[in-house]
Order: structure tokens, then C-alpha cells, then sequence
């Protein structure tokens, strides 16, 4: 999570709107830990439980703090979890992404169906079947990057 900056840097950008986030000791309080232990996840030297990284997307308004922690800290990570982009980007441009990458689906669906309709992946289909995985990621990249603006602007 590039040196746990993260969360420093989520910290002052959230401060901005709420004062009460300004300071470690006054966000330690609104998580309901420590200064000692906020700075020390700010710093990388401990990492955050998943409930106080849960605390801190909610507090912080920043959802993407708890895709980052799926995708940087959990066991399984990069194998279910697709890499979005979590920077600031507006609603048209995720939609348009989302939208394109959906395009494949009625084309994708009869090609899926032609390889399962025997129950096997046979060799020949295997290139086929990777190609229809990888587009489903895609997919769900695109679909996981609109669901953390959608968290972070309607606070869902």
C-alpha cells in the first residue's frame, strides 16, 4: 500500500471537510484508537485490523481504503480481487469504461455456452476460455471502480 502512506494521505485529504480529522490524536479518537496506534499505521510500521481499515473508509469517506486493504493486505488478494484505479475520476468516464467493457457480454455469452454445453473444457476451447476470463475481469475491474466512487459520492 505504497509504505502505508495511504492512509496519512487519505487521513489529510478527509480533513478538508471535517476538522475533527486534522490531527492524528483527533482521528485516533473518532476511530476509537490510540494516537500511538494510528501513527503507527500511517507509518507502516503496524497494519490495520480489517475492522479499524473499515472504521477509517467510513470516518475518512474513502471506500477505496477497503479495496486497498483487500487487494494489498488479504491471504487471496490479486486472485479474486481485480486492480482498479482509485484516484479521483469522474462518474462519465467509469460509466463509458464499464459500458465498453460490457459490449462483449452478448458475444461472450454464446461463446461461453458453446464451450460448457458439453460439460468439459475440451483443449481446443482452453485459449477461448482464458480469453472469456479475461474479459469478465475486466468486467469486474471496471464495475469495482464505479461501486467505490458510487460509495464515496452517495456515502452508500
Amino acid at each position: 500500500m505504497s509504505g502505508y502512506i495511504i492512509y496519512s494521505k487519505i487521513r489529510e485529504e478527509a480533513s478538508q471537510k471535517n476538522k475533527n480529522l486534522s490531527s492524528r490524536e483527533k482521528a485516533a479518537k473518532a476511530l476509537g484508537i490510540s494516537p500511538m496506534s494510528l501513527n503507527n499505521y500511517e507509518t507502516g510500521v503496524t497494519v490495520p485490523s480489517p475492522k479499524v481499515v473499515a472504521k477509517m473508509a467510513e470516518i475518512y469517506n474513502a471506500p477505496e481504503l477497503k479495496y486497498l486493504y483487500c487487494r494489498n493486505i488479504c491471504e487471496m488478494k490479486a486472485s479474486f480481487i481485480p486492480d482498479v484505479h482509485t484516484g479521483k475520476i469522474d462518474v462519465e468516464r467509469l460509466t463509458l469504461r464499464l459500458l465498453k467493457s460490457l459490449r462483449v457480454v452478448p458475444s461472450m455469452k454464446e461463446r461461453l455456452v458453446d464451450i460448457a454445453e458439453d460439460g468439459t473444457i475440451g483443449e481446443g476451447e482452453k485459449e477461448e476460455f482464458l480469453k472469456i476470463l479475461d474479459e469478465l475481469k475486466h468486467i469486474a475491474k471496471h464495475a469495482s471502480e464505479l461501486q467505490i466512487w458510487a460509495e464515496k459520492i452517495m456515502k452508500l
